[in-house]
């Protein structure tokens, strides 16, 4: 009998051992998700599709085996319910309210579902990190492997960017066969050609090896956000080459971050965080007053005849500015619950061909762009007053929590990384008014190193 149940007990380390390895592999490749599934669609639509799937497919099998794993060291009094209670009651409380959008407008479960988990389903991911993931030794090496990732993607966006200067600024002095050979690399590498539409301020905006720029400037903006609370002595290279992800990117959003940021380390000591203020102020100012995404613009090639009349009146001038008025329609319409969750502004809806774009006359943008490309109309439109207002106590709460954890933390480590994490929240939240939140390359290793953050600091001292 004990020779059974020691059998028993290896294999559950064992597939505990296996299902932590997955964790961090996708961890690490979750941020190339867009790029590699772009790259993989040449050769195989369907594999493209469901590694495109990959983060989905995490949370939905590791959710429930977390969820046990967790119960279980709740009962053997292993973890402090009070951290993790902080921020459950508003995923209830969304994902309620969605449903009740879902059948007071008789939409589909099955979209209603969908809608809902497209809200919820990185924030489960804290449950899931926090399960498997229980020292802070085994945190710091994963974080150095996420660090050198960083790094690297740094480097190759300044290879980019003195490549786009040299086809911009050169006469072509390279023979034609070493050109070749050079521009075939990096098309390989930054998967495309150089953008002429991709310059500002003289500044070529890089996505290096991201599918983005802008997502190249928030995911150098959260490497840095952790590296900079975690490490007393910081490493120049590391971090010049994440300092150069932020500039390169040449995004409003991450340079309004860094602004804060390095405010925030001037007043812990950090002095000479002034001199990159310097330019990069000038930078962020300059910025702000640039337009953006023209809704008429002939790169998104959007007949000029689906833009109504009335329209054009208005003077919109950006795609976000004429989203966020087809937005504010729904909702003035339906103020309280919305239309439900998965029925505008996102992918789902334009998949499910929702009836409410051609309702409001919405559907052709909409559906070129599958994105309102800022959060808190496509709440409103979708979850009311009610469930945007949840919503916003969802961040709120994983603020508090990341600030009652940084009180109860043991030691430097995890007091540190706390301090990250709520910095980084913040971020977040100044990230919903300018992009869509469901956005897995940032949302996914926020939410998994916050959950590794909780599975080692949300641990009673008897544990």
């Amino acid at each position: 009998m004990p020779l059974k149940e020691n059998a028993i007990s290896l294999i559950r380390i064992k597939l505990f051992d296996m299902a932590g390895y997955w964790l961090i592999g996708i961890l690490l490749i979750i941020p190339f998700q867009p790029r590699i599934s772009l790259i993989t669609q040449l050769w195989n639509s369907r594999a493209a599709n469901i590694f495109n799937k990959l983060d989905e497919l995490t949370i939905i099998i590791f959710f429930p085996l977390a969820a046990y794993i967790l119960y279980r060291n709740y009962k053997e009094g292993r973890i402090n319910c009070q951290l993790y209670g902080i921020f459950v009651f508003p995923i209830i409380t969304v994902i309620s309210m969605g449903f009740i959008s879902g059948l007071l407008n008789q939409n589909s479960m099955y979209i209603t579902a969908h809608g809902i988990f497209s809200y919820i389903k990185n924030f489960l991911l804290i449950f899931i990190y926090a399960a498997f993931f229980r020292e802070g030794i085994t945190f710091q090496k994963i974080f150095q492997l996420m660090l050198i990732i960083a790094v690297c993607v740094g480097v190759i966006a300044i290879i980019h960017e003195l490549w786009a200067m040299y086809l911009k600024y050169s006469d072509y002095d390279l023979p034609i066969s070493i050109f070749n050979n050079i521009q075939m690399i990096m098309i390989m590498i930054t998967g495309g050609k150089i953008d002429p539409f991709n310059w500002r301020m003289g500044i070529y905006r890089t996505p290096s090896i991201m599918t983005h720029y802008n997502l190249l400037g928030f995911y150098s903006i959260f490497i840095i956000s952790i590296y900079l609370t975690i490490t007393k002595k910081i490493n120049a290279i590391s971090f010049s080459s994440l300092f150069a992800g932020v500039l390169l990117s040449v995004s409003r959003l991450a340079f309004l971050c860094f602004a804060f940021l390095a405010g925030f380390q001037i007043l812990k000591g950090r002095k000479w965080f002034i001199v990159l203020l310097i330019p990069l102020l000038p930078l962020l100012l300059y910025a702000v007053f640039i337009s953006h995404n023209s809704v008429f613009s002939d790169e998104i090639n959007v007949p000029r005849d689906t833009i109504t009349g009335e329209e054009i009146k208005e003077g919109m001038t950006s795609y976000r500015e004429y989203a966020r008025s087809k937005t504010l329609e729904v909702w003035r319409d339906y103020p309280v619950l919305g239309v439900g969750p998965g029925m505008f502004g996102g992918d789902i809806a334009v998949k499910n061909n929702s009836p409410y774009y051609e309702e409001y006359n919405a559907f052709v943008l909409l559906k070129h762009f599958r994105t309102l490309d800022q959060f808190w109309p496509q709440a409103l439109a979708e979850m009311g007053i009610v469930g945007t207002i949840a919503f916003a106590g969802l961040l709120v709460s994983l603020f508090l929590t990341f600030l009652l954890s940084r009180q109860l933390a043991a030691d430097e480590l995890t007091r540190g990384l706390f301090t990250g994490l709520t910095v980084f929240t913040v971020f977040v939240f100044f990230s919903t008014f300018s992009n869509s939140l469901n956005n897995a390359p940032i949302l996914f290793p926020y939410c998994a190193v916050a959950g590794m953050g909780l599975g080692c600091g949300g641990r009673h001292e008897t544990a």
